[in-house]
C-alpha cells in the first residue's frame, strides 16, 4: 500500500514560497499581455474577455476548457487566470482590482457576488436575463444570489451538492461494509473498521471550507432540515446553543479522530486520490469529486460509490459557481453579454457541468449523457424543490455574510482538530452570529 513520507513536508515552506513567487512573476506576464489584449479591442477577430476562477484540479480544468470552448464558437477569447483555492484567488483578485487592473468577470458563490458593491463595480445583467428568460430557469434559492436590490449581478454556472459521501470499492469490501450507511453510527463504524484494517479512514484536505463542508452535512444529519435552517439561516439563538448544536460539534470532534497525520498538508483533490487509489476508505465532500475521479480513469460504480450522507437523504445541501461581471471600460456589453449567453447556453450548461461533476443550473436542461449519480443530481434537486429542502450551504457561503461565514469555518476547524470543546465551540458560533446582527 502506498505510503506518504511525513519528511516530505519538511520542505513545503520553502516550495510554498517559490511556488508564490513563480505565481507572482506569471500574474506580472498574464497582465501585460492582457493589457496589450485590451489596447487592441480584439484577438484574431474574437472579442477578448478575462476570467478569474479557481477551477485548477484535474477535473476542474476539463471542466473550464468545455467553457472556454463554447466560448470560442460564440465568438469570444477568453484569457484566464486560475488560482486554486478561494482564498488565493480572491486575494490575487483584489491586488489586480486595487492596481485598476480588472477582469471581466471572475468567479464567485453566495454572498460573494455582493462583495464589490459598494465600488460600484459590478455590470448590470438585468435587461439580457429578463429578455432571455433565464430568471424563469433557475432555482430559487440560487436565483436569490444572482440579484441584489433588483438588478442581476451574476449568472450561474453550475449547482453541485455538497452532502455526499464517496467510498473506494475495494476498500469497501475488504471489510465487508453494507452500503448505503444505516445511519451516522454506521459510519463511525466503518471509519473504525478500516482503521484498524490499516487504511486511511476519512480522505479530506487541510483547508477550514474542506472540514466545514462535512460540519453542514453533519448538522442537517444530527439534527434534520429544520434544524440547519433555523440555526444557521434563521440565526436563532435558542437553536445555536442548544444541546443540538453541542450534538453536532461532538459529532464534528469524533470525526476528527478518523483522519492521518499528513491531512492538513494536502488540498482536497489530494485527498479524492487517496480514494481514487484505494490508500483511503472514503471522502464526505461535494459532488466535484466525480470530476476528479473520472480524470484518474475511475469508472463510478465499478471502482466508487457515492451516497448521500446517512442522515440527509430527503434533501440537498448545495452549493453553485456564479459569474459576476465588472463594469469596465475595457470591455463592452457585448463581451459581457457574450459571456453570460455561453453560460447560460443550455448545451453549454449541460457539457460544462457533466465535466465538472454537477448539474446544470437551468431546471430545464435534460440529464442525457450523464452518469448514475449525476442523474441522481437531476432527481433529488428536482424533488429537493418540492420539499423546499434545496438549502443552501453554510461552508460555501449561502447562509449567511463573510464574517459569520468565516468564523463557522475557524470553529469548525478548531473542534475538528480538538482545539476547542463542543460546548465552547456552540458558545462562539452563536457569539458571531449576534456580533454580525448587531452590525
Amino acid at each position: 500500500m502506498h505510503r506518504r513520507n511525513p519528511n516530505q513536508f519538511l520542505y513545503l515552506p520553502k516550495i510554498s514560497k517559490i511556488a508564490e513567487r513563480l505565481m507572482q512573476i506569471s500574474e506580472t506576464i498574464d497582465r501585460q499581455q492582457r493589457a496589450r489584449r485590451h489596447c487592441n479591442g480584439h484577438v484574431h477577430g474574437l472579442l477578448d474577455v478575462d476570467l478569474v476562477h479557481w477551477w485548477a484540479s484535474r477535473g476542474e480544468k476539463v471542466a473550464f476548457e468545455v467553457l472556454k470552448g463554447a466560448l470560442q464558437r460564440s465568438g469570444i477569447a477568453c484569457s484566464d487566470t486560475s488560482i486554486a483555492g478561494g482564498a488565493s484567488m480572491m486575494q490575487s483578485l483584489d491586488a489586480r482590482l486595487a492596481e485598476g487592473d480588472v477582469p471581466t468577470g471572475t468567479v464567485t458563490t453566495g454572498y460573494g457576488t455582493r462583495q464589490w458593491l459598494d465600488q460600484n463595480e459590478m455590470a448590470d445583467l438585468s435587461d439580457l436575463v429578463h429578455a432571455q428568460g433565464w430568471d424563469k430557469v433557475i432555482p430559487k434559492p440560487l436565483k436569490e444570489f444572482c440579484i441584489w436590490q433588483g438588478r442581476w449581478i451574476g449568472v450561474p454556472a453550475s449547482l453541485h451538492s455538497i452532502n455526499w459521501l464517496w467510498l473506494n470499492n475495494q476498500a469497501a469490501n475488504k471489510i465487508g461494509l453494507e452500503i448505503p450507511f444505516a445511519d451516522l453510527e454506521a459510519l463511525f463504524d466503518a471509519l473504525a473498521r478500516a482503521r484498524d484494517g490499516g487504511r486511511v479512514p476519512l480522505a479530506i484536505g487541510g483547508e477550514a471550507w474542506l472540514v466545514a463542508t462535512v460540519f453542514d452535512s453533519l448538522i442537517a444529519a444530527t439534527n434534520g432540515y429544520a434544524f440547519y435552517r433555523q440555526a444557521l439561516e434563521v440565526g436563532d439563538m435558542n437553536a445555536l446553543t442548544s444541546p443540538k448544536m453541542v450534538k453536532a460539534f461532538r459529532n464534528l470532534a469524533r470525526l476528527g479522530t478518523f483522519t492521518d497525520p499528513g491531512w492538513r498538508c494536502r488540498d482536497w483533490s489530494e485527498a479524492t486520490n487517496l480514494v481514487a487509489q484505494g490508500d483511503a476508505l472514503l471522502e464526505i465532500s461535494g459532488d466535484w469529486v466525480t470530476a476528479e475521479l473520472k480524470a484518474a480513469g475511475k469508472l463510478p460504480c465499478a471502482s466508487y460509490t457515492g451516497v448521500r450522507f446517512p442522515g440527509t437523504e430527503g434533501g440537498v445541501l448545495f452549493n453553485g459557481d456564479i459569474i459576476v461581471m465588472f463594469d469596465t471600460p475595457t470591455d463592452t456589453p457585448a463581451a459581457r453579454h457574450g459571456i453570460a449567453k455561453t453560460v447560460m447556453c443550455q448545451q453549454t450548461q449541460s457539457a460544462f457541468n457533466r465535466a465538472k461533476g454537477a448539474v446544470p443550473a437551468r431546471l430545464d436542461v435534460r440529464d442525457d449523457g450523464y452518469d448514475v449519480y449525476g442523474r441522481a443530481s437531476f432527481v433529488d434537486v428536482h424533488a429537493a424543490l418540492e420539499t423546499n429542502t434545496l438549502i443552501g450551504s453554510m461552508a460555501h457561503g449561502y447562509m449567511q455574510p463573510p464574517d459569520v461565514q468565516a468564523k463557522y469555518l475557524e470553529i469548525a476547524m478548531k473542534v475538528f482538530v480538538g482545539d476547542l470543546s463542543p460546548e465552547n465551540a456552540t458558545n462562539s458560533l452563536a457569539t458571531a452570529f449576534a456580533t454580525s446582527l448587531r452590525q
